[in-house]
């Protein structure tokens, strides 16, 4: 007796739901008009400026780059081979963090006005401590 009534509770709902109208945008049709009329007001009153040159131009060679230190935190992490990754991390063009420090900790801090093109991060355990190694790739 439960197990029919159940089943026909759940036959019902089931029923009432495929029947419903499916009005997903009921009352948000004035919305959109009035987001979208006051992004036009936005853009009639901006005087049209050239295009500045402010996007990230990458080559062939920047990407071999960021394989290889793609392949040195990997190293650094799994087998502690800090090596390749001190190297690259002393070039202009990466940030690097050991453990949420600065790495290496000679290399001078440089202000940034772009976001970084890319970066990766990898955790791991060396023995008992963890690393965690992250960067950030501005070409």
């Amino acid at each position: 007796m439960k197990k029919n009534l159940s089943l026909i509770l759940v036959m019902l709902f089931l029923g009432a739901c495929a029947t419903k109208p499916k009005s997903h945008d009921s009352g948000f049709e004035d919305l959109k008009e009035t987001k979208h009329a006051a992004t036009a007001k936005k853009t009639e009153k901006v005087p049209a400026e050239p295009a500045k040159a402010s996007s990230i131009v990458v080559d062939s060679k920047d990407l071999q780059v960021l394989e290889k230190m793609t392949k040195a935190v990997e190293l650094y992490v799994l087998k502690n081979d800090k090596k390749q990754f001190t190297s690259l991390c002393k070039d202009k063009r990466f940030d690097c963090f050991v453990d949420d420090k600065a790495y290496p900790k000679t290399k001078k801090k440089i202000a940034r006005s772009v976001p970084p093109y890319a970066s990766g991060s990898k955790m791991g355990l060396q023995g008992e401590q963890r690393v965690h190694v992250k960067y950030d790739f501005y070409p």
